[in-house]
C-alpha cells in the first residue's frame, strides 16, 4: 500500500465528522514521508542558486515594515535568537485559535468538519485581532456498500456491510482560509505585527470503486485521487533581541491510481498495485532582516523538513534528552505511562537503508491521551502524531527507512495534559506482533481505514 493515498485519498467523512476542530494543537499538516536525510539551513551568502530573497507567494515587501526603533536583525546568528523567544511563546498557536474561533462563529458546523458547506469574507470576533475569509466545500456520492459505510464507526458493526462489485464513492474537497491581523498580537514580549498574513489551502478528489466483493475487512477497490495543500505563515515579529520578517511558504501535491487494493487493512497489502506521479514539495521557510536581506533560508523538501520548520517558529514544551533514553529491543514490547507532567523516551538503533516499523497502542479504552513523536539523533523532528490528519486507532503505527546508520529516539508524551498507560514494540520485518499483554484488556484496531505500515499517514491540523 502506498503513502499518498492515504493523504488525499482517504479524507472521507467519517473522519471528517469525527475530528474536532479544537483537539489539535499545531497548524495543518497532511502527510508525513519519513527518510532519515540531511537537511540544511544556509545562512545569506552561501550558496543559494535556488533561493529568492522575496519568498514564495508571498513576498517580503508584502509584510509589514519593521516598526521604528524595533533593532532588525543584522546577521543569521540575530535571526535565531529572535526566533528562539519566538519559540518560547504560545503566540502563533493563538493566532491559529482565533482563527477557528472565528471560522465556528460564522458556520454552522459546530466543532466538526463536515457538516456543511460555508463561504464567508472579512469576518473577526468582537475585539478580536485577525480578520478571516475562509470557504468550505464538499461534494461527495455515494453506493451500494458506501452509503452505509459512514453510518457506523465500529468495526463490528461495519463488517456487517457487503460491499458489492461496482460500489462506488466519489468525493471532492475544498477548504480553504485567509486570515490577516487587524491589530497587533502580544504574548510574553513577542509582537506579531498588524498585516501579517496565515493562509491555508487544501483540495482533493478521489473515486473508489469496488473491484472485489467481501466485507470491510476483506473488499477491494480500484482508486484514484489527487490532491494539493498550500499552507504561508508570512508575518514580521518583534521580541526584546531584535526583529525579522518570517515567510513560510509550502505546497504539497501529488496523485495516483490504485487497483484492486484492499481498502482496510493494519497489514501489507501485496495483491493490489499502485501507480503514483510522486509527490511534490517546493516550500521553504525564509527569515528576512534588516533591509529585507535573506539571513536563514531552511528548504522544505517532505513533511519532515516541514514539522522541523513549524518546530523553528512554534512553542513546543517538550526537549529532548538522549541521556532519558530507555533502548527498544525489536519484537520486544515494552510498556509505560505518560502523564500531564511526563514523558517516556525510547531509542532505537538504525542501520542505513533498513525499514523499521513502530507499533504503540493505549489501554484505556475509547480515549485517545498518548502522542508520539520521532527525532532524528540531532534533536529534529521527523514525525508527530500531534499533527496526524486522521483520528488516532488503539494500535497506531508508523514506518521510517534509515538513510544513514546511528539512532533514532521515540518520545510518548501526554495528548493535551492527559497521560495513560501504553505499549510500544518494533521491529524490521513489517508482521506486526501479537498485542496481548496480561496487564490491560486489549481493543483491537476499530478505526484505520488503510494500511499504515509504509511511509505515509494521515495528518490532521488544529481543529
Amino acid at each position: 500500500m502506498k503513502n499518498i493515498f492515504k493523504m488525499f485519498g482517504n479524507l472521507t467523512r467519517d473522519y471528517r465528522k469525527q475530528v474536532s476542530k479544537q483537539q489539535y494543537t499545531v497548524p495543518l499538516v497532511i502527510i508525513a514521508i519519513i527518510t532519515i536525510i540531511g537537511l540544511s539551513m544556509t545562512a545569506c551568502g552561501e550558496d543559494d542558486s535556488n533561493s529568492s530573497n522575496k519568498g514564495g507567494s508571498i513576498k517580503v515587501e508584502q509584510l509589514p515594515e519593521f516598526p521604528s526603533g524595533s533593532n532588525p536583525a543584522e546577521s543569521k546568528a540575530d535571526a535565531e535568537a529572535i526566533l528562539a523567544e519566538l519559540r518560547k511563546t504560545r503566540i502563533i498557536e493563538s493566532i491559529d485559535e482565533e482563527i477557528w474561533s472565528v471560522i465556528r462563529e460564522n458556520t454552522n458546523g459546530g466543532y466538526y468538519i463536515g457538516h456543511e458547506n460555508y463561504s464567508f469574507s472579512n469576518r473577526s470576533l468582537p475585539d478580536g485581532s485577525v480578520r478571516v475569509s475562509a470557504s468550505y466545500s464538499e461534494n461527495e456520492t455515494n453506493t451500494g456498500g458506501f452509503k452505509k459505510l459512514y453510518e457506523y464507526y465500529n468495526e463490528e458493526e461495519r463488517n456487517k456491510i457487503q460491499f458489492n462489485k461496482g460500489d462506488r464513492s466519489s468525493e471532492i474537497y475544498n477548504e480553504n482560509y485567509r486570515a490577516e491581523l487587524i491589530k497587533v498580537k502580544t504574548e510574553d514580549g513577542v509582537t506579531i505585527l498588524k498585516g501579517s498574513i496565515f493562509e491555508e489551502k487544501y483540495n482533493n478528489s478521489s473515486t473508489k470503486t469496488v473491484s472485489t466483493a467481501g466485507i470491510y475487512r476483506t473488499f477491494r477497490t480500484d482508486y484514484s485521487y489527487s490532491g494539493k495543500y498550500q499552507n504561508i505563515y508570512a508575518f514580521t515579529v518583534t521580541t526584546t533581541s531584535g526583529s525579522v520578517k518570517v515567510i513560510l511558504d509550502m505546497i504539497s501535491e501529488g496523485s495516483g491510481v490504485g487497483n484492486n487494493v484492499l481498502y482496510y487493512s493494519d497489514e501489507e497489502d501485496d495483491v493490489g498495485t499502485w501507480t503514483e506521479t510522486g509527490e511534490k514539495f517546493p516550500g521553504s521557510l525564509k527569515v528576512f532582516g534588516s533591509n529585507n536581506v535573506l539571513l536563514i533560508d531552511y528548504r522544505i523538501v517532505d513533511w519532515a523538513s516541514y514539522d522541523t520548520a513549524l518546530y523553528m517558529i512554534n512553542y513546543d514544551p517538550y526537549t529532548l534528552n538522549p541521556a532519558d533514553a530507555i533502548p527498544l529491543t525489536i519484537n520486544s514490547i515494552e510498556e509505560g505511562d505518560t502523564s500531564e507532567d511526563s514523558v517516556v523516551l525510547y531509542s532505537i538503533n538504525v542501520t542505513s537503508g533498513t525499514k523499521y516499523h513502530l507499533w504503540w497502542w493505549w489501554w484505556d479504552i475509547g480515549h485517545t491521551y498518548v502522542r508520539v513523536r520521532g527525532y532524528y539523533s540531532d534533536g529534529n523532528v521527523f514525525f508527530d502524531t500531534d499533527n496526524w490528519r486522521e483520528r488516532l486507532d488503539a494500535i497506531s503505527s508508523y514506518s521510517f527507512t534509515a538513510a544513514s546508520t546511528g539512532t533514532v529516539y521515540i518520545m510518548v508524551y501526554p495528548q493535551r495534559g492527559r497521560g495513560g498507560d501504553f505499549s510500544i514494540v518494533y521491529n524490521t520485518s513489517g508482521n506486526r506482533p501479537a498485542m496481548s499483554v496480561s496487564a490491560a484488556p486489549f481493543r483491537a484496531n476499530s478505526g484505520s481505514i488503510q494500511n499504515k505500515m509504509n511511509a505515509g499517514v494521515l495528518r490532521y491540523n488544529k481543529r
